[in-house]
């Protein structure tokens, strides 16, 4: 299979790597090697490309909702101060 600068500096690009000239020309080479040996081992001809959703971000809406009793939480606490749980302390 044969890979194009573009293919590289597209995938590059998505990955957030900088790369130079050289670095592109090497990288389009290992890709296409890669790809090569996949086709040897996988029948390529009867995957299909992955969907990517054009939507981006979508978040549901913030709901408030009750929460636990803090009595409850604290009783299963090896230690607490009646508000909070209490840990060793880990930074020194």
């Amino acid at each position: 299979m044969r890979i194009t600068k573009e293919t590289v500096e597209h995938v590059a690009d998505l990955a957030q790597l900088h790369l130079t000239q050289d670095e592109k020309t090497q990288m389009q080479l290992e890709l296409e090697r890669m790809l090569n040996f996949t086709e040897k081992l996988v029948d390529t001809e009867i995957l299909t490309p992955a969907y990517v959703p054009s939507q981006c971000n979508v978040f549901r809406e913030d709901i408030m909702l009750p929460s636990m009793n803090r009595e409850v939480l604290l009783r299963n606490a090896p230690h607490h101060n009646k508000k909070w749980y209490q840990v060793p302390k880990v930074i020194e």
